[in-house]
């Protein structure tokens, strides 16, 4: 007999012990510890690039949407175009921040251009980031971009070629430079005027005041000043500045606490910007401030705008820019979908965004309440697309009165289609839910045997998650408990961003293969001691596995006082 001391003690160490058996959670907040990822739900599977070549995998409705505008694309037998495809990695790798390097190569030259003025105070750096007033005093922007350093430099090396690099012009044009990108960071510096008579150095000066007050968040009197330097026929700045008033505008409308406040300063912007584009004297400027007046429009007009890329994106090549015109969909949807006030949650959505093929297969398969099982069944019988197919086979459930038509639709998917593993995942699903464990076991077995290797991790283990709930005997269940991570991660911030190899080895210790949570919980909450033991001395399992499970099952027979058991389990 074991002792009531002993069994409290057996007790605190099963408590550690089967936290073997489960794969490791981050917390909220830190200390941060590494977690495996058996599949992949922000996004799929790294490298990011063989998705957008068309390896789509198990489409998963909880992707950000920006994946599920490239699945709806290979889909719908219009694959990315090379251009497009780099073109999306750049905006997954911008919001994945695995690219994190913000281009200073501007400010960098700016700081040496600087050491040409004999006397100007060096400088290491430039602060380029603001934050907004309050109540927003938390959030920051970008507020100086490394185009106006560059703009700087340029100016400083031919202002220097004019007046000679100790000149009273130069020292007097650095000082007001260097208060202009004092504001990038904060404060409200503004330069004073100059009472030099050359209209040259008159002419910066005055943009000099209109850039700092553009900087320094003095929007209209930013505004005003660059149309009065637009009018100024000497001005060098006179072609640009019809620009930066526009931008100006549209800042002071984009930081609008209401959107009633904003449509004002907006709808300026976007009178200023159709005038300059129409105006051929301007254009030198019309390419920016074409893609400002997008801007604008994603603003001003979002349900319109959203409409319109709806149905650029979704056509191989339509669009100028295809980074661009995905970030600012998926932006906008967000602003119809992703809506935290109460009385707002509660509107319709416009009825316009069903009318686009894009959006309306977006919101139907990312329905988890079962509101569009209909409406998916309905619009794949219309269009016979492969892509409402497997929104049809997303949202259906085991119940659906065409059930089989679905079933023998499924069955007919040729293997090298992209939404072959898909398909058959849901088709699985499906027969299971339906109580035909033999057909699903059936097709897993098949898709597990001849497609393993093509497909990326997640979606084997997504197969191998509902092989083994369909398991007959503790070997197949084993067999399909036990996987291979897609990635290990600390995923401090819910992104899912996966360890380098290097670091994914330490954190493994060489050992290539673990319990995912529904494993887990079968030997922590539903498997007696007795199959528990089978499983530890299993030759079945990979040694890490089986050392585990012997650790949990010697500690829980000897609780149950199963010496038998307990000496079987730890020989």
């Amino acid at each position: 007999m074991i002792s009531r001391s002993i069994k409290a003690l057996l007790a605190l160490a099963l408590v550690f012990s089967v936290s073997f058996l489960l794969p490791m959670r981050s917390k909220a907040c830190g200390p941060f510890f590494t977690d495996a990822i058996f599949i992949f739900t922000k996004h799929p599977d790294f490298p990011l690039e063989r998705f957008a070549a068309g390896k789509l995998g198990v489409v998963s409705p909880t992707w950000a949407r920006s994946y599920l505008v490239v699945a709806y694309r290979t889909l719908s037998d219009a694959p990315l175009s090379d251009s497009e495809a780099k073109a999306v990695k750049s905006l997954w790798d911008d919001r994945l921040n695995l690219d994190d390097h913000y281009d200073d190569s501007g400010s960098k030259k700016w700081i040496e251009a600087r050491k040409q003025v004999p006397g100007a105070t060096p400088i290491t750096e430039v602060q380029i980031y603001r934050n907004r007033e309050k109540p927003h005093e938390y959030e920051e922007f970008l507020n100086c971009q490394d185009g106006a350093f560059r703009a700087a430099s340029a100016t400083l090396d031919e202002r220097i070629k004019k007046f000679g690099a100790d000149s009273n012009q130069v020292h007097d044009w650095l000082a007001a430079q260097d208060t202009v990108f004092a504001n990038c960071h904060e404060g409200n510096r503004i330069p004073g005027t100059t009472t030099d008579r050359d209209l040259l150095v008159r002419a910066d000066r005055a943009y000099q005041i209109a850039a700092a007050n553009f900087y320094a968040t003095n929007y209209e009197q930013a505004k005003d000043q660059f149309d009065a330097i637009a009018k100024d026929k000497a001005s060098p700045y006179r072609i640009v500045s019809p620009y930066l008033a526009a931008r100006a505008a549209l800042r002071k409308g984009s930081f609008a606490e209401k959107e009633e406040d904003a449509r004002p300063a907006l709808s300026d912007a976007e009178n200023r910007l159709n005038a300059i584009l129409k105006d051929n004297s301007l254009k030198a400027a019309h390419h920016d401030a074409t893609r400002l007046l997008n801007l604008t429009r994603v603003r001003l007009h979002p349900e319109e705008k959203l409409h319109d890329l709806a149905h650029e994106i979704v056509k191989r090549d339509s669009s100028a820019d295809f980074r661009q015109a995905v970030w600012d969909y998926t932006v906008l949807m967000d602003k119809y979908l992703e809506v935290e006030d109460e009385a707002a949650k509660k509107k319709p959505l416009p009825s316009s965004l069903s009318s686009d093929d894009l959006t309306d297969w977006i919101i139907t398969i990312e329905d988890d309440a079962g509101n569009h099982e209909a409406h998916a069944v309905d619009r794949w019988d219309k269009t016979k697309s492969p892509a409402w197919f497997v929104a049809a086979l997303t949202t259906a459930n085991g119940k659906q009165a065409n059930f089989e038509a679905l079933l023998s639709a499924a069955a007919n998917v040729d293997h090298s289609s992209p939404a072959f593993p898909t398909v058959a995942f849901h088709r699985a699903r499906l027969l299971r839910e339906a109580n035909r464990a033999d057909d699903a076991r059936a097709l897993l077995d098949k898709v597990l045997a001849g497609d393993r290797a093509q497909m990326p991790a997640s979606a084997v283990n997504s197969f191998l998650s509902v092989r083994m709930r369909l398991a007959r005997n503790l070997q197949e269940f084993l067999v399909n408990a036990q996987r291979m991570p897609a990635a290990f991660s600390d995923d401090n911030d819910g992104r899912e961003i996966p360890e380098d190899q290097k670091e994914a080895a330490q954190t493994t210790g060489g050992n290539k293969d673990f319990f995912d949570l529904d494993a887990a919980n079968i030997f922590n909450k539903a498997m007696p001691v007795a199959v528990m033991k089978d499983a530890a001395i299993s030759k079945t399992l990979a040694p890490n596995l089986r050392r585990d499970v012997a650790q949990a099952s010697f500690l829980r027979a000897a609780l149950l006082d199963d010496r038998a058991t307990a000496i079987a389990a730890a020989p």
